[in-house]
């Protein structure tokens, strides 16, 4: 997670390597992990923040992979203020 200068809207940059499945399963991964980020992202602030998606993200349930995703923010935005 890196912070801004100049204000403006959170930004999700995303990789999901063929490892993790076909066309079909990386796209639905996209589709959840920007689902998620959507209902994370307001009160962020200005940052940029890249998920990089492993294969074993592909077996977790929606809500397993919310928890995760959302645990991973917090945990980056509480060490971006330290800094």
């Amino acid at each position: 997670m890196c912070e801004r200068d100049g204000g403006g809207q959170p930004r999700l940059g995303l990789v999901v390597p063929r490892t993790v499945g076909g066309a079909v399963e990386r796209n639905r991964m996209k589709r959840r992990i920007r689902a998620i980020w959507r209902d994370v992202s307001p009160g962020l602030g200005p940052v940029d923040c890249v998920v990089i998606v492993r294969p074993e993200a592909a077996d977790l349930t929606f809500a397993a992979l919310s928890e995760r995703i959302e645990s991973g923010v917090t945990r980056s935005t509480e060490r971006a203020r330290r800094r």
